[in-house]
């Protein structure tokens, strides 16, 4: 199978040198990648051993394992992106007990620190419940499942399919001062499918859990003619269980958990109007200035350590509306787009009714 004279082994693009070394059966070692990745090549393991691609990306199986680390955290903020506006509902009625149902879809494009970038897609759907225990202090329970879709490259997917359980509180006094504080756990269930080069397929699948909070603090200053301001400052933190797990074709991936500690600096600015026949509209916009602070998030596979993190900047931008139709019913939407160095939203869409007792 294999000559005296040096062939080319060729595998996912990269072509690795193959001497006799091989005829003597010791393993070869492929070439760094820029970001520091190798991988040891056995000869006549080419389905086990194609975790590399050529230039400075990675192999499909690589970039698979990698993603399905790091969406969690994209995956937990999009689902409570609603609560905020859930919040202001509560705000706005406070002196209500009510149920609620808020479906929300969303795209958004990754680029972790060590691996190639993918697209995610989005969607879930959160039941809710909350009180008034006072004019000031409110508290509710939700409850929800989400999917959500990665799409890598060349036919290669992820799949993460997330239930989750939380509580939330929330203060306000007469002056327009807020504190909004969360609380959430997560199962997600991670499954991948890689194409390789060579049609051959590779799968894994394993689950894991999470839990996570936020807390913010804002004031809301009414203007004349029923405009209003409302700046905020947000700090959010979530860690998900480290996980090791072997895909179908022989790649090992461990890592110790997954963190992240965000920071959002923002502003709501929007009018409360009167409908004709009854009712209030407020419509409304938002920006927001985020950081994900945390870094690291280190990934082993096949003995290689990669950085995983999502640290950077970004900035957020939205608008809304909520419409309070009768005394019981209540219609929301929510329309957003984020732009980041690690993370950037096409676009999100929410939207929810509440039935007030």
């Amino acid at each position: 199978m294999f000559s005296h004279t040096t062939n080319l082994f060729s595998l996912s693009r990269l072509r690795v040198a193959v001497g006799l070394a091989c005829l003597a059966g010791a393993p070869v070692m492929a070439a760094p990648l820029a970001s520091g990745d190798s991988a040891v090549i056995q000869p006549g393991d080419a389905h086990q051993s194609g975790f590399l691609e050529s230039g400075a990306a990675r192999s499909t199986s690589t970039q698979t394992v990698l993603g399905l680390y790091n969406a969690a955290p994209v995956i937990w903020n999009a689902e409570t992106v609603g609560l905020r506006s859930r919040f202001d509902e509560l705000r706005r009625e406070p002196s209500t007990t009510g149920l609620w149902l808020r479906a929300q879809g969303a795209r958004y494009n990754v680029s972790p620190v060590g691996a190639t970038g993918y697209e995610l897609r989005h969607g879930g759907l959160t039941l809710g419940a909350d009180a008034t225990l006072s004019e000031q202090f409110t508290v509710g329970v939700l409850v929800g499942t989400s999917q959500s879709n990665l799409d890598f490259s060349k036919g290669t997917k992820g799949r993460i399919d997330s239930a989750y359980l939380g509580a939330y509180a929330g203060w306000a006094d007469a002056d327009g001062l807020y504190v909004d504080a969360l609380i959430k756990a997560n199962r997600f269930s991670n499954r991948a499918d890689v194409q390789m080069s060579d049609s051959v397929q590779a799968r894994g699948k394993y689950h894991d859990y999470g839990i996570g909070g936020s807390l913010e603090l804002g004031k809301r200053f009414d203007l004349a003619e029923g405009w209003y301001a409302k700046p905020y400052g947000q700090m959010a933190a979530l860690s998900v269980q480290g996980k090791d797990y072997r895909l179908s074709n022989g790649l090992e991936a461990s890592n110790n958990s997954v963190r992240s500690l965000t920071g959002k600096l923002g502003g709501q600015f929007g009018r409360t109007l009167a409908m004709a026949g009854g009712g209030t509209l407020q419509p409304y916009v938002k920006i927001a200035a985020t950081r994900e602070f945390a870094n690291g998030n280190q990934v082993r596979i096949n003995d290689q350590t990669i950085d995983n993190s999502l640290a950077g900047s970004g900035v957020e931008l939205g608008t809304g509306f909520v419409a309070q139709l009768s005394p019981a019913w209540q219609l929301n939407a929510d329309f957003d787009y984020g732009r980041g160095e690690r993370v950037d939203q096409a676009y999100g869409v929410s939207a929810g009714l509440r039935y007030a007792f």
